[in-house]
This record gives C-alpha cells, sequence and structure tokens, in this order.
C-alpha cells in the first residue's frame, strides 16, 4: 500500500449554493433521455434546471441551438449521446468551468456512483462524485484503470497510489461517505461498457481539455459520464 501524506482539506458542504443544470433537447430519443436525467438530477440537487431547444413542458426554456448551448452560463450542462447537441460536445467540454454530462446507455438503479482516479484532476472527480453521493444517498466506488491506455503491455505490480490518495482526500474532505476501491485491468472501452453502475464521474486532462479516456468514456461508457 502506498503511502498518502496528510494535508489540509476543505470540507465538502452540506448545503453549497443554488446551481444551475442546462439541457439540449433537439427532438430526438437521446435529447429525450438527457432530459429526463438533467430533470432528476436537478430536483435531487435542489437545482434550477434551463432547457435550451424545443420547447419542454419542464423547467424554464431558452431558444436556441447548439451554440447558445455551448454559450451558456450554467453549473453542469447535460446532453444526449446523439443528435445536435452531442455534435458540439468538443466546444461544450472546452469551459473548465462547469460540468459535462453525456447521457448513455439505459437508466441503471445500481445505486452505485463511480469515480474514475489517476489522473491530474482526481479531487474534482472525487468532490464531484462525493456531492452526488451525499445528494442521491449513492454508494461511490472509486476506480482506477491499471492497464496502460494506448495499446502498451502492462508492467510490473499494479500501483494503487491514486486509489490512496483519492481515498485520503474523500475521508478529509467527506468522512460520511464509505467508499469502496477497484483496481481494475481492463481496458478503457471494457471497463466503462460495463453495467455496474449509475453515473461515472471522469476527470478532465492537462490544461482542462478532454483526453482520451474520458473520450472512450463519452462513446462507450453504458451510463451517462459526468466530465468533472
Amino acid at each position: 500500500m502506498s503511502r498518502v501524506v496528510a494535508e489540509s482539506v476543505e470540507a465538502l458542504p452540506r448545503f453549497g449554493a443554488r446551481r444551475t443544470i442546462a439541457v439540449g433537447l433537439d427532438g430526438s430519443e437521446a435529447a429525450n433521455r438527457a432530459l429526463d436525467w438533467a430533470v432528476e438530477h436537478a430536483a435531487v440537487t435542489r437545482s434550477e434546471l434551463v432547457v435550451v431547444g424545443r420547447t419542454p413542458s419542464v423547467g424554464r426554456f431558452v431558444p436556441g441551438g447548439p451554440d447558445e448551448l455551448r454559450t451558456l452560463e450554467c453549473d453542469t450542462l447535460v446532453v444526449g449521446s446523439r443528435g445536435e447537441p452531442f455534435h458540439g460536445l468538443a466546444a461544450a467540454a472546452e469551459n473548465p468551468e462547469r460540468q459535462l454530462v453525456v447521457v448513455r446507455g439505459l437508466p441503471l438503479r445500481t445505486g452505485v456512483v463511480t469515480a474514475a482516479v489517476g489522473g491530474v484532476s482526481d479531487r474534482a472527480v472525487v468532490r464531484a462524485a462525493a456531492e452526488i453521493c451525499r445528494a442521491r444517498s449513492a454508494r461511490l466506488r472509486l476506480l482506477h484503470l491499471h492497464l496502460h491506455f494506448g495499446g502498451v503491455a502492462e508492467v510490473g505490480e499494479p500501483d494503487d497510489t491514486p486509489l490512496c490518495h483519492a481515498t485520503a482526500y474523500l475521508r478529509a474532505m467527506a468522512p460520511d461517505v464509505e467508499p469502496t476501491t477497484l483496481l481494475d485491468r481492463r481496458a478503457p472501452h471494457e471497463a466503462f461498457g460495463a453495467p455496474s453502475t449509475d453515473l461515472l464521474v471522469i476527470g478532465r486532462g492537462y490544461g482542462g481539455t478532454v483526453g482520451r479516456v474520458a473520450k472512450t468514456a463519452f462513446y462507450h461508457s453504458a451510463c451517462p459520464v459526468l466530465l468533472a
């Protein structure tokens, strides 16, 4: 087990400021599933819901298309896995100040939120996952993919350092959220494609970019993916 050095960590507040969730609606089935997810998520997190595109029966309506959706000020942007909003994914993901959710797969009720750690933004990932676990009364799973991405053969012993650091940070930030940990040797598309969690939380790469592992999740995950 790797050694983790203790440090001062800001606690996760029980109740934060009211947030805004925006979702793109273009009439496609994928967008309708994204709306359903956004409605439920807004309810459990006590957030304001804004719908961009077609007139919905819920939330605050904002006319427009993908361009308006990408530039709208919000805390979380939700899109379906197909249709016009999803085609603007790259531009929408460029704003590191907000979370991006791509709603994939069929609704699952496992009661588990999975946080994939091992990158430069692990703290944002763990914090976002812990907040959602509190709001949904869900269990948290910390996941680290040990297999080297890009076809390089696995070497040496499995490295649990990311899991150790994530667990230590979580205990200091939100000690009431008890995680399980998983060191997974599968390739990203295999691990993310297994239907075992309600939500997958992943992080950005250097400079707030969307890395290869995150893109893999957007196209292969069996559940909604949140980019923290």
